[in-house]
């Protein structure tokens, strides 16, 4: 192409009329071999079933499914793997002699696979699927597309019944595994309890209750303790006093009533005191008092009583023994009781120690015991989980036994198509004569953008820069223009006819 050149409707005009035979022929020639290919194609006709996905006849608000809430597009790959299983296909093949002529040269693996570009499985409006088949004769494509539906409702409603089984029986196994556990944990919990009953946290108040009981006691001991310590040294000062007394006689032989006698009297009194109150105590004292009084009393009459009644000292000696022995006896009693307090106050010890200790154990239980019951709760709502679950499955399988769960039905049977579905030859045939005529005008341009002849004054004027002073035409006899027209003639018709026999074989298959 001369540089700088530009196409102006009229030189276009021009480049057609010069290279419409480029065009034309390319053409006709892609039209008329696309209108042959297209004419050998054979027809297939497809026939297909709609299938409407049922919902449940029971609401999902008393009965709630195991299944999956899935959308359609979602089944249909599962589903299309069911039934275009090689097994279904080559039964289906048998059962309907496909193929024959191929079955003779091509093993069954290649052509359950072409059978399978054959079947269409596709989502219509979200709730409805169509089962199509394709097929060069109308009937075996009606007979294999009813076939293939129920197969697919089939498949379909066996997949939803063996979720439904299979969620079941694994609710089972889980409720199941989940109880073992449960009740083992409680085991565990039950022997934690049992090795350390006492130290639980729930026992910490009172072990904290009954060790300040302890202390009370303890104290109570003590005091008691301290007592008969107290008592014991007033016995073993009255002791001491019987021992270093020498009775006299007016003390046996006076009359009741007399000095002697009351001097006794108090005598045993002021010792029953001294056991049971403390030295300091008003009652001790002024007993004490009125035993001095007696005493000097008892001596000034002793003075003035006659010598014969010193000889009379059997029967105070024997009161003395007497009271000796009895005091004695108190002494004994006392340490035995002592001895007693003081087992009892260790023992009361021991075990305000041991509360202690317990109610001190009291924490790490409470971090142990967090532990497994926590464990335990978890594996409880786990349980009350799953059982809630599977009872829910229960139904829900009960429901899909008795076929009122989603179904499927089919409410467009599959019919003998009338005409066939492909090939589209009219839209093959137009796109043929589209490629040919593209291709065409590309071989005009393509020539054209390689031409670099000077057809006219102004691409010389143009491309050289320089006038043009004369123009000589093209000189040729009569002769050479007979001829070159002839010539033209010739090739004319020849390409006319060839492009007018390809546009008639497009229009023979337009026709037919």
């Amino acid at each position: 192409m001369l540089p700088g050149k530009t196409f102006s409707p009229e030189e276009v005009l021009l480049i057609l009329r010069r290279r419409i035979w480029y065009i034309l022929v390319p053409f006709a020639i892609i039209s008329a071999a696309t209108a042959i290919y297209v004419r050998r194609l054979p027809n297939v006709y497809r026939s297909s079933a709609l299938i409407a996905v049922t919902p449940p006849k029971v609401s999902e608000s008393v009965v709630r499914s195991t299944v999956a809430s899935v959308k359609i597009e979602d089944r249909i790959p599962a589903i299309k793997n069911e039934i275009l299983s090689r097994t279904l296909l080559e039964r289906i093949i048998q059962d309907f002699n496909l193929y024959p002529n191929e079955r003779r040269v091509e093993i069954m693996q290649d052509i359950v696979e072409r059978m399978v570009g054959q079947i269409g499985v596709d989502p219509v409006g979200g709730s409805a699927i169509r089962v199509r088949f394709d097929s060069p004769d109308p009937v075996t494509a009606q007979r294999v597309a009813q076939r293939l539906s129920a197969l697919f409702m089939d498949q379909s409603n066996r997949v939803r019944k063996n979720q439904v089984e299979n969620t079941d029986q694994f609710l089972q196994l889980s409720v199941k595994s989940a109880e073992d556990r449960l009740v083992e944990k409680e085991k565990a919990l039950q022997l934690y309890r049992q090795q350390h009953n006492g130290e639980l946290p729930d026992q910490q108040s009172s072990n904290l209750q009954a060790a300040q009981n302890q202390q009370l006691q303890i104290q109570a001991f003590v005091t008691e303790i301290n007592r008969a310590s107290e008592r014991r040294v007033a016995l073993e000062k009255a002791i001491q006093d019987i021992e270093s007394r020498s009775p006299s006689d007016s003390e046996v032989s006076a009359p009741a009533g007399s000095t002697a006698q009351q001097l006794n009297q108090a005598r045993a009194r002021l010792l029953d005191l001294q056991v049971t109150k403390r030295a300091d105590h008003p009652e001790v004292q002024q007993m004490a008092k009125i035993v001095r009084d007696l005493q000097a009393k008892l001596d000034s009459e002793a003075r003035e009583a006659p010598l014969s009644a010193s000889s009379k000292t059997n029967p105070a000696e024997a009161a003395r023994q007497r009271q000796l022995e009895e005091a004695r006896a108190q002494l004994e009693q006392l340490d035995k009781q002592t001895k007693a307090n003081q087992e009892s106050l260790a023992a009361t010890r021991e075990r305000a120690a041991e509360y202690l200790r317990r109610a001190e154990a009291a924490p790490v239980r409470q971090t142990e015991m967090t532990s497994l019951t926590r464990d335990y709760n978890t594996i409880g709502q786990l349980y009350t989980g799953l059982l809630t679950q599977k009872e829910q499955s229960t139904i829900a399988a009960s429901m899909e036994r008795r076929e009122i769960g989603e179904q499927y039905t089919v409410i467009d049977q599959p019919v003998v198509p009338g005409r066939p579905s492909s090939p589209n030859r009219s839209r093959m045939n137009l796109m043929g004569m589209a490629v040919g005529l593209a291709l065409g005008v590309g071989l005009a341009g393509l020539l054209e953008y390689r031409d670099s002849t000077f057809r006219t004054d102004d691409d010389l004027v143009r491309v050289m820069g320089m006038p043009v002073l004369a123009v000589v035409p093209l000189m040729q006899s009569e002769v050479e223009r007979r001829r070159t027209f002839q010539w033209k003639v010739a090739w004319g018709t020849v390409l006319g006819g060839g492009v007018l026999g390809c546009l008639a074989i497009v229009v023979y298959t337009f026709v037919r």
